[in-house]
């Protein structure tokens, strides 16, 4: 008589294969359509977004460019390069000047006075041109010749930036005292050279 075996009996046989079952792949709703349009679409917008900023990116550099030309009108103007010894008097000041170097008051004509007392229109436009020479925040840009009067030549000193005269009582031709006080932003000084030195005679605001 056989014996019955146990439910926890241990047994060598193996397992069927037919008991093993892999899960099965997800089936894709047809409702929800194909993914490579929704891909492309994508792909579409994403070239499309990057055409965009580049684009954008180009038009930013064309004003910049537009910007800086207009900021130096000068660059299309003939290189200054000194040849008389007057030309070499302003070119030294000019490099001076933009060394933030003092000794280029030195090469200046007038000497520095208070702004006391009563001033014509003349020797008023005088005292402020050579105020703003003696800025040393003054940046000179570059440097125009002039016409010669009386044998004294004349240049114009193209300078970038703010500059300030202290205020002055100024009797006007008509005889009003008025007083004054002269502020510029990239004024065109107008010099002499004669006896070694620079004499400030005008400013004038850029053409």
């Amino acid at each position: 008589m056989s014996k019955r075996r146990s439910r926890n009996q241990i047994t060598d046989r193996k397992p069927t294969t037919t008991a093993i079952r892999s899960t099965p792949p997800p089936i894709r709703d047809a409702r929800i359509g194909p993914a490579e349009p929704q891909s492309s679409a994508r792909l579409f917008l994403y070239v499309l977004g990057g055409v965009c900023v580049l684009a954008a990116i180009g038009a930013l550099a064309n004003r910049w460019a537009d910007s800086s030309s207009r900021a130096n009108p000068f660059d299309a103007r003939p290189e200054w390069l000194p040849s008389s010894e007057e030309d070499r008097l302003c070119d030294q000041f000019m490099w001076k000047r933009r060394a933030g170097d003092p000794t280029a008051n030195l090469l200046l004509g007038r000497e520095a006075v208070p702004p006391a007392g009563e001033w014509t229109e003349d020797d008023a436009e005088q005292f402020q041109t050579d105020t703003f020479l003696r800025d040393p925040n003054l940046h000179i840009v570059t440097i125009r010749r002039g016409p010669v009067t009386r044998g004294i030549p004349s240049y114009v000193f193209v300078t970038q930036g703010n500059v300030a005269a202290p205020r002055l009582s100024i009797r006007k031709k008509d005889g009003r005292l008025s007083s004054e006080q002269r502020t510029m932003t990239n004024a065109d000084l107008h010099v002499g050279v004669h006896g070694g030195k620079v004499w400030g005679v005008r400013s004038k605001l850029r053409d």
